[in-house]
């Protein structure tokens, strides 16, 4: 009788076990490629996705890589997920990651997109800067005259005429920078990458604003264009001001800045 309840037990023990085995065996989630090199060009790159189960892909932070998308978000075992790419118009080298998930497990892909060997010709697209670099030129433009690129009375930066400037390193952000103003004021720029151009125009009265900033990369030159207008149902005092503007872009060529103005 106890022999017989021993198996009993035994055999009760091992389904246990089998099914607890079962129930916490991991999902077997393996992919043909986690990391993957781009040119600049756009493109589709495929990754073939080994799982027990349904898997699911998403873009890592995809409202800031819209230049990665996906052509299919969900598969089964074997199944291709396909990548698409955006032509890069950027000199710099940029990354995204695709997450693929099944069951328990998750694993990434790395996107690697090669920098543009050559700004094209046309319209520049400025980049989006920096919380560092907006509150610097929001600060700046906020305490006026007390600090950049504006006339003789400027006590931070030696301008004393219609100005538009290039600069391609911090040297030559320095450069215009009065010893009297705190150094510290200058936000970091990656000038590796980037090329910020600042300036200002003079205008014959106070309610003045620039309308439109365009730069454009001609074969021989840079032109920029800054279309200004007088600001309606306000009174304008004939006093000499300022406008002040600036931008930051990708590595810019090393070409002569031309720039007109226009007024409405």
């Amino acid at each position: 009788m106890k022999k017989a309840t021993f198996k009993i037990i035994a055999v009760l023990m091992i389904s246990i076990g089998g099914l607890t085995s079962c129930k916490d065996k991991p999902n077997n989630l393996t992919l043909s490629e986690t990391f993957v090199v781009t040119t600049a060009e756009s493109g589709t790159y495929s990754v073939a996705v080994h799982s027990n189960g349904e898997w699911f892909a998403i873009v890592e932070n995809a409202a800031n890589h819209a230049w990665c998308t996906l052509n299919n978000a969900t598969g089964t075992n074997g199944d291709i997920l396909t990548i698409n790419v955006s032509k890069n118009p950027l000199p710099i080298t940029r990354n995204a990651t695709v997450n693929i998930t099944s069951g328990n497990s998750t694993k990434s892909v790395i996107i690697n997109q090669e920098a543009s060997k050559e700004l094209e010709l046309g319209i520049v697209e400025p980049i989006q800067p920096s919380e560092e670099l907006m509150d610097f030129f929001e600060t700046a433009w906020i305490r006026g005259y007390d600090t950049f690129l504006v006339t003789s009375l400027s006590n931070c930066f030696q301008v004393a005429q219609d100005t538009h400037v290039i600069i391609n390193s911090m040297d030559e952000f320095r450069s215009i920078y009065k010893h009297s103003c705190v150094p510290e004021l200058l936000p970091t720029i990656d000038f590796e990458s980037y090329t910020l151009i600042v300036g200002h125009c003079l205008v014959p009265a106070s309610a003045y604003y620039l309308v439109v900033q365009n730069l454009i990369n001609k074969p021989e030159t840079l032109e920029l264009n800054l279309w200004i207008d007088e600001i309606e149902g306000i009174i304008s005092w004939p006093v000499l001001s300022s406008i002040f503007y600036w931008r930051i872009y990708p590595k810019l060529p090393n070409k002569p800045l031309n720039v007109n103005v226009t007024w409405g």
